[in-house]
């Protein structure tokens, strides 16, 4: 039952951030922002067969901790002008989902790749080493990627999420794109950065 709370609750987290964004991209403003977010919660409690999220489930499924981590830092960037995830942190979580969706999504694609995924369901190496490494992120610094692994392992132990298996508590689909769209721009821009150094290095001799 809870379960299907918290997958609501993360659809309706969705629609209003991603009107919010929306908005402050039509607008300009953070009344931009304010507006696509008020939109998105008046439409959120439409009746089911009307409001956006009971679209939005049955094309998504279940919401990941990663989305909700990413739709969090949207909403609080469009209405608030604050980024809950720096660039830094942001490429550290890119790496891991992406890392982790290249393991277990080809399997489930069919592809001749060992399965990976099964092992999300009772592997205690596997949720032993995210909470070491959420313990490592914290010492470190990296509170945001820390708490993200945290809040998985959370939804995973007390099934808040309504996958059983601890990959689909971590990341998802959608997240497993944006993290893949991060990281790509990062290496286009590192790219660009360093053609430009070595064109005025050149310039320079």
């Amino acid at each position: 039952m809870i379960s299907q709370v918290v997958s609501e609750v993360g659809h309706i987290l969705l629609t209003v951030s991603v009107l919010a964004w929306l908005g402050r991209l039509l607008f300009r403003s953070n009344r931009g922002a304010v507006i696509g977010f008020a939109i998105g919660a008046v439409l959120s409690v439409l009746p089911m067969e009307y409001s956006p999220q009971f679209y939005t489930r049955s094309v998504l499924g279940d919401l990941s901790v990663l989305s909700w981590v990413f739709l969090v830092h949207l909403l609080s960037r469009s209405v608030y002008g604050v980024s809950l995830i720096s660039q830094g942190q942001g490429r550290v979580i890119s790496l891991i989902a992406v890392v982790g969706g290249l393991l277990i999504y080809p399997a489930s694609l069919g592809a001749p790749w060992p399965d990976f995924y099964r092992l999300g369901f009772d592997s205690a190496f596997l949720i032993s080493a995210f909470a070491v490494a959420a313990f490592v992120f914290i010492f470190r610094g990296r509170f945001v990627v820390a708490l993200w692994l945290l809040l998985a392992l959370t939804g995973y132990g007390f099934c808040l999420l309504e996958s059983l298996n601890f990959w689909d508590c971590l990341f998802d689909y959608p997240s497993f794109v944006v993290a893949s769209g991060i990281l790509l721009r990062w290496c286009i821009a590192r790219s660009r950065r360093n053609r430009k150094s070595e064109t005025e290095l050149k310039t320079e001799s």
